[in-house]
Formats: C-alpha cells, sequence, structure tokens
C-alpha cells in the first residue's frame, strides 16, 4: 500500500524542467553557453580594387576604382561556437538568454565601414536588446579623404573610395570662401549610432572601443615619411563623435555616468606615444599607456630596422566646452594643389 501511495505521489508531481532550477543556476548555464571570451565579430569589410585583366594577358589595368568585399561567413563563425538556440526557445529562456548575450558580451565591426553596418545591426536586435548592450568595438581607422574646394563643394581625389559625403551639419565653419585641401569624408549617419544608444531607457551603460592601430587621431606624421599626407589623422571624426555622443549620450556633470562612453584604444609604439604626449593634450585628450611591465618587445630581424616596444594606449575626448569647428584640411594638401 505504501509503495502504492508513493508512486501515486511520484506520478502526480510536477515535471521537472530547465525553469525549475532557481534564476541563479539559469544564469550560470546562460554564461557557459553565450558569453565568448574575445569580441563577437558582426561585421567585416574592407576596400579592394577593381583591376581589370584582359583575357589571355597577364598585365592588369588599374582603374581608380575600388568596391567594399564583405566577410559575410565571420558572423556564423563567432557564433557558431555558443549555444545561440538558448535565443530562439522558450519565451522565459530567449528572455533570460537573450540578456546574458548583449550584456556580458564585446559586439565588433571590424574593418573599413561607413557606420551604416552598425546602425543596420542595432535597428535590427531591436529595443529590448539595445538596453542590455554594455560593449562595442568599432574600427576606427583614418577616414577616407576629398577634396574641398573654395566653394565648399567636395570632389574625389585619389584617396577617395567611399561615396562622398557632404559637411556634416554639426560643422560650424567661417566660409565660404571655404579652405581648399583634402578633408576626411565621413557618413553624417553616424549620428544615428548615438541617437539609438543615447535614448534607451535602461540603466545599463555603453562603452565604445574605437580600434584604430597605432594610428590614432592627432597621429604626425614622421619626419622622414615618403607620404606625409597619409601619415595625418586629424581630430574631425573624434571631435564628431564626441558632439554626437554629448546631444544624445551625455549624463549630467554632476549627477553619475554617460550613458555611452568612447574610449580609442589599441597598441603602438611607446617611443611614438611619447613623443606625442604632449600634443595629444593640446587636442583635449585623456591619454593614458599600459604600464612598461606589460610591453611587448619585437625584435628586429634586418641590420636597418630597430626593435620596437609596443604598448596599449587610451584616449579619451575632453567634453566639447564650445561651438564645434571644422578642422582646418590637411596641412599637407599643397601636395596636390593641381587637382
Amino acid at each position: 500500500m505504501d509503495q502504492e501511495v508513493s508512486t501515486l505521489l511520484y506520478l502526480h508531481q510536477p515535471r521537472l524542467t530547465f525553469l525549475s532550477f532557481p534564476l541563479e543556476i539559469r544564469n550560470q548555464i546562460y554564461s557557459f553557453a553565450l558569453i565568448f571570451p574575445t569580441p563577437i565579430i558582426i561585421w567585416r569589410g574592407q576596400w579592394e580594387s577593381l583591376n581589370i585583366s584582359p583575357k589571355g594577358s597577364n598585365n592588369t589595368n588599374y582603374t581608380g576604382r575600388y568596391h567594399r568585399v564583405i566577410d559575410h561567413s565571420i558572423k556564423t563563425a563567432s557564433l557558431q561556437q555558443l549555444a545561440f538556440n538558448l535565443l530562439v526557445a522558450h519565451p522565459t529562456v530567449t528572455q533570460e538568454a537573450a540578456f546574458v548575450f548583449y550584456n556580458k558580451n564585446t559586439f565588433a565591426f571590424q574593418g573599413e565601414h561607413n557606420w551604416d553596418p552598425i546602425i543596420k545591426w542595432l535597428c535590427q536586435i531591436g529595443e529590448k536588446n539595445r538596453n542590455n548592450l554594455t560593449n562595442i568595438e568599432i574600427d576606427g581607422s583614418k577616414p577616407d579623404m576629398v577634396w574641398q574646394r573654395v566653394g565648399g563643394e567636395r570632389v574625389s581625389c585619389g584617396f577617395t573610395r567611399e561615396e562622398i559625403y557632404p559637411m556634416n551639419p554639426h560643422l560650424n565653419t567661417i566660409g565660404p570662401p571655404f579652405k581648399v585641401g583634402l578633408v576626411d569624408n565621413i557618413n553624417p549617419a553616424l549620428e544615428k549610432v548615438f541617437e539609438l544608444l543615447g535614448r534607451r531607457k535602461t540603466k545599463h551603460h555603453v562603452t565604445i572601443i574605437m580600434r584604430a592601430g597605432s594610428f590614432y587621431p592627432g597621429t604626425l606624421p614622421h619626419d622622414d615619411d615618403q607620404y606625409p599626407e597619409l601619415g595625418w589623422y586629424g581630430m574631425e571624426l573624434p571631435n564628431l563623435i564626441e558632439n554626437c555622443r554629448a546631444l544624445y549620450a551625455q549624463g549630467d556633470r554632476n549627477k553619475g555616468k554617460d550613458l555611452v562612453e568612447v574610449l580609442w584604444s589599441d597598441k603602438t609604439h611607446r617611443l611614438w606615444f611619447i613623443e606625442n604626449i604632449e600634443r595629444l593634450k593640446k587636442l583635449r585628450w585623456q591619454a593614458t599607456s599600459s604600464p612598461e611591465a606589460e610591453d611587448e618587445i619585437i625584435v628586429s630581424t634586418e641590420p636597418w630596422d630597430f626593435d620596437r616596444v609596443i604598448m596599449t594606449y587610451t584616449l579619451k575626448k575632453e567634453r566639447l566646452e564650445v561651438p564645434l569647428m571644422a578642422v582646418d584640411p590637411n596641412p599637407f594638401s599643397y601636395l596636390y594643389m593641381n587637382m
């Protein structure tokens, strides 16, 4: 009789499911299944030259035109190591798993972009998932250059691969007439990134890391640089980013943290960074470097070269205190004054 009662009690017990576990245990499972130790690459692209090789000829005709090649497989490769199906499971599991996935991972956009892929992704994931974001990495390489004429028109030059964008409406100028020369070609759509992130209703702050390599804004070309116009990285892009951040995502100076923080961080030569430090301060950068004990030594294998000491830099733009002025054209524009 006792055995029959026990059997009946057992049969009438609620069935044990995944949701029977406490949330703390479920979150541990989500963490093991959905957190990746390195950034998850959402988009990667680069420009390639549209060269033509006539049939039966070994010669290549250089057209001077480019097209952007996008690695469509990189996102799949990044996600295939995660249990991504948890995000399309039971509604409760989906909601809990999505929070861990978007809140605990870093999402990266690598290569030569025009900000459109970032905007597209932020829209695709929806408002709830945007609210959970905390870390994004974006390529911060030097923008394309275009030639600015005295009337303000911008035209293609030998460095232009992207479509030509007008001067950003947030930039104040003294002209017309405008200063003539090479200027950065920046998609005004970057403002939408900060609008989407800054208007979130959330307590979660987002840190955007701009990855510019060893060539960060404010960099001066070296004395022996054969193409100094390419070694010049002006302040237009970081100034516009800070302006957009201030418009949509800057908190009260006295009441806590900003909703969006932007840091420029990557690796560079310690000697070059030290040489630039005073200039960076004048450009209103807060500049820090990793401890010397963490330096990486790259030993040269060539007799004419020298060993390099590599460190990590971090730059943070100070708040804009005055109306945003357009940056003067590249100081080496005189090399192309016949354009």
